[in-house]
């Protein structure tokens, strides 16, 4: 497989490749990471704005255009051939200490493709289980929850501890005890009258998929709101769903030891699913 480091194409295999220390000393530095659907990339405008947001709050400048960008992630579709996959997308400071200097760092940006997506189609009929994570909390007043940061412990720790427990997806909530986010998603619930999907000041990451799916709420006649809500709201939903770029909308049929409305996905949310997903 090839990738894109330091201004190069090269194989992703490269032990010899010179990566800035910063990343890897602090967890410094953001990442995005784009679906590649029929041998392009998707949604590549929403990532760089937000990728964008997120330099501005590390104090990172990316000497890199929207047109630049996508002729690197072209060119990296065309090497590796993939028709569907994944790029990830990184960039971190170089030639600079976070803990020492100040002002803006120059960033670099790296990119490496993977082939292939996690989820069967069997998987978006069935819907996930989703096992709530009490003991890490999204801190609602950190910088650090609202962009997609290297710094992605907490989340990683939860997607485990869930899949531990049997599940597919971990859920946090925040450290006033609402709900938040997924370890690597967003997520709504229907209650028979309004869509409904935690407030950014939760503490969320707010998904690219997220904004598409309440982009689409008026073609829908839907009521979309966002909430601070706590567990039992989502265990007497009638739908529940999660999203990411990558797998779209997923349904959710169990959170918990409850089973999610009727243990099927439900109409509005198989109605996300044929808009929102690739088919």
């Amino acid at each position: 497989m090839f990738g894109y480091v330091e201004g190069r194409f090269c194989a992703q295999e490269n032990k010899g490749l010179s990566f800035p220390l910063p990343a890897f000393q602090y967890g410094y530095g953001l990442f995005e990471t784009i679906r590649i659907y029929n041998g392009s990339h998707r949604w590549v405008d929403q990532h760089f704005m937000r990728l964008l947001q997120g330099l501005k709050v590390l104090d990172i400048r990316l000497k890199l255009t929207i047109n630049e960008l996508n002729l690197i992630l072209d060119k990296l579709i065309q090497m590796n051939k993939i028709k569907q996959g994944s790029i990830k997308v990184v960039v971190i400071p170089v030639d600079s200490n976070p803990f020492t200097g100040h002002g803006q760092m120059d960033g670099t940006l790296i990119a490496t493709c993977r082939d292939g997506l996690s989820w069967s189609k069997e998987r978006y009929r069935q819907g996930l289980f989703v096992k709530t994570i009490d003991s890490i909390r999204r801190n609602e007043k950190s910088p650090l929850s609202n962009i997609k940061c290297l710094n992605y412990g907490d989340n990683i720790i939860a997607r485990r501890k869930a899949l531990s427990a049997g599940a597919q997806e971990g859920l946090l909530l925040n450290n006033q005890g609402y709900v938040a986010e997924g370890a690597a998603s967003n997520i709504f619930w229907y209650d028979g009258d309004k869509l409904k999907t935690p407030a950014a000041s939760s503490g969320i990451l707010p998904g690219i998929a997220r904004s598409k799916v309440l982009s689409l709420v008026p073609e829908l006649s839907l009521n979309a709101i966002e909430v601070l809500s706590t567990l039992n709201e989502l265990y007497s939903a009638k739908e529940v769903f999660i999203t990411n770029s990558l797998i779209g909308v997923m349904p959710v049929t169990r959170i918990d030891n409850v089973t999610i409305g009727t243990g099927q996905p439900g109409t509005i949310t198989k109605e996300l699913v044929k808009r929102i997903n690739p088919s």
